[in-house]
């Protein structure tokens, strides 16, 4: 399991909010070990420029940094739905952010690199109060071949990781 924790400063001046793309390069070329002259390139959505202006109201200190940097992280190994919601609800629930990076290492192996996992924040309709992240692994393996994965990852490290989890977090899998 990971253990270290990525802090990024960005260029800021007293005017000028932080260059989000230079944050972004830096973390990346850290996380793979990529060259400096590596270019990485970011697009931006409608939805990305919402969380930016969730971002600027949050990154008022070293934790908010680090936040972002570890969000940023999980931009480039999961696909997420709704930004915004997910940035939130992991705000509350940053020991998540380890927990997230460690199942996409484990799941990485059991699907052999073949998955694609949205992310996505998902609100109980019983109880408004209760919200959680669904990993939907997304994968051309047959539904039961599919199946016989997901019990593989839950044997090789959701059932040890349960409590941490505490029902914020769950895994299914989909066939294309």
């Amino acid at each position: 399991m990971l253990n270290n924790t990525i802090t990024a400063t960005p260029n800021t001046s007293d005017t000028a909010k932080p260059d989000y793309n230079r944050v972004y390069s830096q973390l990346i070329r850290r996380t793979w070990n990529l060259p400096t002259k590596a270019s990485l390139a970011f697009s931006y959505t409608q939805e990305d420029l919402t969380l930016e202006k969730s971002i600027d109201v949050v990154v008022d200190n070293q934790n908010s940094l680090n936040e972002l940097a570890q969000f940023a992280i999980l931009t480039q190994k999961y696909y997420i739905v709704s930004k915004t919601g997910v940035f939130q609800f992991l705000r509350l629930n940053t020991y998540l952010y380890k927990v997230l990076i460690d199942a996409h290492i484990v799941l990485s192996n059991i699907f052999y690199h073949n998955a694609k996992i949205t992310l996505k924040l998902m609100t109980d309709g019983e109880n408004d109060n209760h919200q959680e992240l669904i990993a939907h692994i997304h994968t051309e393996l047959s539904a039961e071949d599919a199946l016989e994965k997901l019990d593989e990852f839950d044997e090789q490290w959701f059932l040890d990781n349960m409590e941490l989890i505490d029902d914020k977090l769950t895994f299914n899998v989909r066939s294309l």
